[in-house]
């Protein structure tokens, strides 16, 4: 009492804060398996009188949470490798004991501090006492487990949780990344937007490709049309598109697959990381004979990108006299999607538009056909055409308002619906509006959970910052906010 009545004039607003002091301990001390501990959740502020005193508090609970999301994937991401070497993961990768004997090493430190505040040496005490105790209850279960630890299921336990979190994450982190890598290489686009330019056709078969893609559907991006892949001798193959590999797996067993892969565009370190993008079908003499993409779209980075510019030559160059638009679009499109770009004279746009100026190819991807292990067996590549911004519902878009016929006024809009008659993206600013390399670039875009906590800035700069809670997510009723 004599202390709470030193450090502060209410001591109401002291016992809210220590309440909440052990409610962090607890929660932070949770659990005996890190898939326990590592899952923790935000603390809700203590209510009626003094429950001011714990704000600071909620704010560091809060990047505890964040904290422990971001450790929970990195040690479950070094887990997951452990997993595929025979007998790599142990029980002892599962036990929390691992947090907790440096939570003790570092906790009885504070208390000898002479520039520690004394409530934080009140909360120290309460927390190692905490600890000391999570490490005996351990020591002791250990103890008298030895030898059974493999058979009292963490294994099993821990196995379970990397699956459900390999696939849970991939969809967000995949959708992070990109829109991350679009972020910047939208600013590069828009200094070379004079050799990015499309004809309208191009525009109407990617954008109406991209809004049915299952691959790529969700993600904003550059993207280019595959028109063909070449084999091993440079000729192009037969080329199918399916999302999933197991359908095309069973159109014949005497076939052999192997997985068609590039290397990964971001990546700069050593160590090089493969992206599947399809399958390469063998027949029995070990040739490819066909190939299934996962995507009709290829997601151009800004690696492609300047390779593609400083290679190009002024000469077109055209798919296969084969070819046929019909048959690649596989029913998506309509007659109408193409008028104007099919050669005068020809029965069909869909089928006789070899020439036309929107399928000229843009440039040429490498690619390699690999095995399960990532060995490379036989080097391929992609003929991709030019490539035609494509949006989701949603997406968040910067505009250049200062170009001569620009009607939209508001620098920042979102794309509603797309027009399949025009290929122009219905906007929030009530206006089509047509995303070309030089009106536009695409922002940091910024996310949030139902029920997130966050802190903002509110409208009258005298009213500084305030803790905040996501209520509701954005829809095109509320304008995306």
């Amino acid at each position: 009492r004599a202390l709470k009545a030193r450090l502060c004039a209410d001591a109401a607003n002291m016992d809210a804060a220590f309440n909440y002091c052990s409610s962090i301990s607890n929660m932070l001390l949770q659990g005996d398996y890190l898939v326990e501990t590592l899952d923790i959740k935000p603390i809700p502020l203590p209510e009626g009188r003094g429950s001011r005193g714990a704000l600071s508090l909620r704010y560091f609970m809060d990047l505890c949470v964040s904290v422990r999301k971001f450790m929970a994937g990195d040690i479950f991401g070094v887990l997951r490798e452990q997993a595929k070497v025979q007998d790599g993961l142990q029980p002892c990768d599962m036990l929390s004991l691992q947090l907790w004997l440096p939570f003790v090493r570092e906790s009885y430190r504070i208390l000898g501090y002479r520039d520690i505040a004394p409530q934080y040496k009140v909360w120290s005490m309460y927390h190692c006492k905490k600890v000391a105790e999570k490490v005996q209850s351990m020591l002791d279960i250990i103890q008298k487990s030895q030898g059974k630890l493999a058979s009292m299921g963490m294994l099993n336990k821990v196995r379970q949780e990397l699956e459900n979190r390999t696939s849970a994450s991939q969809g967000p982190t995949e959708s992070q990344s990109n829109a991350e890598s679009l972020a910047c290489a939208s600013q590069w686009i828009m200094q070379h937007a004079t050799r990015l330019a499309v004809p309208e056709g191009c525009k109407k078969v990617a954008r109406r490709v991209h809004e049915v893609c299952p691959t790529y559907g969700g993600l904003p991006g550059f993207y280019a049309p595959v028109w063909e892949v070449m084999g091993p001798d440079g000729v192009a193959l037969a080329v199918d598109f399916a999302a999933a590999k197991e359908e095309s797996k069973d159109r014949s067993s005497s076939l052999q697959y192997n997985d068609l892969c590039i290397w990964d565009p971001e990546e700069s370190g050593p160590i090089k990381k493969r992206l599947v993008i399809g399958q390469v079908m063998q027949n029995r003499k070990k040739e490819p004979s066909a190939v299934v993409l996962e995507s009709r779209l290829f997601n151009m980075r800004i690696k492609h990108l300047k390779d593609a510019v400083l290679s190009r030559s002024n000469e077109e160059s055209y798919p296969d006299e084969k070819f046929s638009l019909r048959t690649w679009s596989g029913g998506l499109l309509d007659e109408d999607i193409v008028v104007g770009a099919a050669k005068k004279g020809s029965s069909s746009a869909l089928d006789k538009a070899v020439r036309s100026p929107f399928l000229a190819k843009f440039a040429t991807i490498e690619a390699f056909m690999s095995d399960l292990s990532g060995k490379e067996l036989a080097k391929m590549s992609l003929e991709v055409g030019l490539p035609v911004y494509c949006y989701p519902q949603g997406s968040r878009l910067a505009l250049d308002t200062t170009q001569e016929g620009q009607v939209v006024n508001d620098p920042f809009v979102f794309t509603t619906q797309l027009n399949h008659e025009t290929g122009l993206y219905g906007t929030t600013a009530e206006v089509d509006f047509d995303p070309c390399p030089s009106n536009h670039v695409f922002p940091l875009q910024f996310r949030y959970s139902e029920g997130q906590n966050i802190i903002l800035k509110q409208d009258a700069p005298e009213q500084g910052w305030v803790d905040a809670e996501v209520k509701t997510l954005p829809t095109k009723e509320s304008n995306f906010k």
